[in-house]
C-alpha cells in the first residue's frame, strides 16, 4: 500500500512518465480494476475503512483528526482468530498520528508492529521502528532528521523509509514456514509530499519531456462551484496557477517516489518467489487516496473530488485461484477489501456480515461465481485537511459526497449548518470527459441524469449518516 498515489500514476493505467516494470508485471498477471474508489481522500478515514471494513461513519472516523473509537476492530485481529499471524511494516494512521505514536488501538491485531507514519516525524515514538533502524545504520541522519523534519531533502537510498518498509518485509517472509498463514500490511508513505524526498538518481528514471501537464478547466474558472475556488484558493501547497516549472518538479519527485517503490515492492515480490511463497499468496497493492498534483489548479486533496483526488490503483494477483490478465470497469471501494481477504482466510458468509457489514468480498465476482458486488461507489469527505476557507469574513466548513454510477459521475457540494455557500455540484460523462472539463450540473438535457444521482447520494446520507451511533473523539491541532 502507497500512500497519496493518483490511479494514473502506473505505466499499467497508461502513465507515459511512469517507471513501474515491477507493478506493471503484477497487473498483468493478476486482474487490473479500473474504477477503484476510496471511502474519503483524506488518509484517516480512508485507513479507517480500509482496516475495518466500514464506510463513512460506520467506524465514527470523519476527518484528520479523528481517533478511531476503541470498540472498533481491525481486519488483523479477525485474521488472527482465524490462525494468521499478522504483521505491520510501515505507517497505519487509522487514527490521528499523534494519537499513534504514543498508544496502539486496543484492536490492531497485529503480531508484528514495525510502525513508522512518516519518515520525517515522531522520530522519538517508542514505536517507530524506522527510526530504530536508522539508529543502528545512521545515528547522525538520524538526527538530521530530528533536526530538520520534512526540511531534509533526499534522502540517500541506503538509509529511504521505502527501503526498510521492503527490508523489515522481506524480513517477516523469511521467518514464514510455509505451514501458518500470514497476513503482512506493508503500507509505505510515499509518493504523498514532501515530493523531494526520494533519492536524487531515481529523477534520471523519470524523462521530462513525458510528464503530463495539468489538466486546466474553464480558463477564468467561473464554471467551477464556489467550494471548488475555495478549495484552491486556501490550499497551502497549490502552486501560482501557470507556474509550469514549478508543477512540473513535483509531478518529477512524486513519479521519481514512485519508481523507487515500485523497485523496492519489486524485491518483495523476488522475495515470495524465492521463499516459495508466491503460489499460496493473495497479493493486494492499492493506496489509500490521490493527488491532484496541479491539476484543475488544485495540489493533495480535499473536497474537490476529481478523479485524480478518489480514484487510485487496484491490482489483486492470487495464482491458481484468480484469473489473470483481466481489467475490470466495474465500480470498486477501498472498504470492500476487508471482507475480500477475510474471505480469502476462510471466514464465512455470516461471520463476515457480523463483522464487517458494509464490506462486499470481491472474490465471488473474480472467480465468476458472482456479478460485481456494486453498481456505484461512494466517496464522501467531511471538513477536514486543506479546507480550511473563508468566504467574505466566514469561515466555511466544506463538505462533499461523490456517486459513481455507470459512466457519469455527480459531485454535490454541501456546507455544514449555517455555512455561506449555496449547495451546488458537478456532473461528468467520464466516458466523453474523462478530464472533468465540462461541467453538466446546469444542462437541461441531463436534469434527469442529475436528480437520479443526487437522491443516490441522499438514499446514502439517509442510511448511513443517519444511523451514526459513535463519533470518534476530536483531537484539534496546536
Amino acid at each position: 500500500m502507497t500512500d497519496q498515489q493518483r490511479w494514473d500514476s502506473l505505466g499499467a493505467y497508461g502513465a507515459p512518465e511512469a517507471s513501474t516494470p515491477h507493478l506493471d508485471q503484477l497487473a498483468a498477471a493478476g486482474v487490473r480494476f479500473d474504477a477503484a474508489y476510496c471511502n474519503n481522500p483524506i488518509c484517516t478515514p480512508s485507513r479507517a475503512s480500509i482496516m475495518t471494513g466500514g464506510e463513512l461513519p460506520d467506524h465514527g472516523v470523519m476527518r484528520l483528526e479523528d481517533i478511531l473509537p476503541d470498540d472498533q476492530v481491525l481486519l488483523p485481529e479477525h485474521l488472527r482468530g482465524l490462525g494468521y499471524r499478522t504483521a505491520l511494516c510501515g505507517k497505519l494512521h487509522v487514527s490521528r498520528h499523534r494519537h499513534e505514536a504514543v498508544t496502539r488501538h486496543p484492536h490492531d491485531g497485529f503480531d508484528v508492529y514495525a510502525w513508522c507514519h512518516e519518515p520525517a516525524i515522531h522520530v522519538d515514538s517508542p514505536y517507530n521502528a524506522y527510526a530504530q533502524w536508522l539508529a543502528q545504520r545512521d545515528p547522525e541522519f538520524l538526527q538530521r532528521l530530528r533536526e530538520n523534519g520534512r526540511g531534509v531533502g533526499h534522502f540517500p537510498y541506503e538509509n529511504h523509509a521505502t527501503r526498510w518498509t521492503a527490508d523489515a518485509v522481506m524480513d517477516f517472509l523469511r521467518e514464514q514456514d510455509g505451514e501458518q498463514p500470514f497476513f503482512c500490511y506493508a503500507s509505505i508513505f510515499d509518493p504523498h509530499d514532501p515530493y523531494d524526498d526520494y533519492p536524487e538518481a531515481f529523477a534520471d528514471r523519470i524523462t521530462r519531456s513525458r510528464i503530463r501537464a495539468p489538466i486546466r478547466g474553464p480558463d477564468d474558472g467561473c464554471g467551477d462551484p464556489a467550494h471548488v475556488r475555495t478549495e484552491r484558493a486556501m490550499n497551502p501547497l497549490a502552486p501560482v496557477p501557470g507556474c509550469a516549472e514549478e508543477v512540473e518538479s513535483m509531478r518529477r519527485g512524486y513519479h521519481a517516489s514512485i519508481a523507487l517503490m515500485d523497485q523496492e515492492f519489486g524485491r518483495i515480490l523476488d522475495c515470495l518467489e524465492a521463499t516459495g511463497l508466491a503460489e499460496n499468496t493473495l497479493v493486494i497493492f492499492t493506496s489509500d487516496h490521490g493527488d491532484m498534483l496541479g491539476d484543475h489548479d488544485l495540489m493533495g486533496k480535499g473536497a474537490a473530488l476529481y478523479e485524480p483526488c478518489v480514484r487510485v490503483p487496484l491490482i489483486m494477483r492470487w495464482p491458481g485461484k484468480i484469473q489473470g490478465g483481466l481489467n475490470l470497469s466495474a465500480p470498486t471501494q477501498l472498504n470492500d477489501l476487508a471482507a475480500t481477504i477475510c474471505d480469502a482466510a476462510g471466514m464465512t458468509g455470516c461471520a463476515l456480515g457480523d463483522a464487517m457489514p458494509a464490506s462486499k468480498s470481491l472474490l465471488p465476482w473474480l472467480v465468476g461465481k458472482a456479478r460485481p458486488p456494486r453498481e456505484e461507489a461512494v466517496c464522501a469527505y467531511r471538513h477536514t485537511g486543506y479546507s480550511r476557507g473563508e468566504v467574505g469574513n466566514q469561515y466555511v466548513p466544506v463538505s462533499s459526497t461523490m456517486v459513481r454510477s455507470g459512466d457519469f459521475k455527480l459531485i454535490l457540494y454541501h456546507d455544514e449548518q449555517g455555512g455561506n455557500l449555496a449547495a451546488e455540484g458537478q456532473l461528468f460523462d467520464l466516458r466523453n470527459d474523462p478530464d472533468e472539463i465540462c461541467n453538466l450540473w446546469a444542462d437541461p438535457a441531463y436534469t434527469d441524469r442529475r436528480e437520479a444521482l443526487s437522491q443516490r447520494i441522499l438514499n446514502w446520507i439517509e442510511s448511513r449518516e443517519r444511523g451514526l451511533t459513535r463519533f470518534a473523539t476530536d483531537m484539534i491541532p496546536d
